[in-house]
């Protein structure tokens, strides 16, 4: 797999990771969080952001896969 791959992937885990952690913290328990909140447990990282609320699925390939 290529740089670009591991990368992506790494990103995805991040996210993921941030607003699904085990136990009482999940954000899918509950009621749902605004976006300045998901913003803050993303760290305010900008490709997490982008991945979770500004890029389409090609922005993203684009963004971390080689042609």
């Amino acid at each position: 797999m290529s740089k670009g791959v591991h990368a992506m992937h790494r990103l995805m885990h991040r996210v993921c990771d941030a607003i699904r952690p085990l136990g009482d913290r999940d954000v899918w328990i509950g009621r749902a969080p605004t976006r300045e909140q998901l913003e803050d447990r993303l760290g305010h990282d900008p490709d997490a952001i982008g991945l979770l609320f500004e890029w389409s699925m090609a922005e993203l390939m684009e963004r971390y896969l080689d042609r």
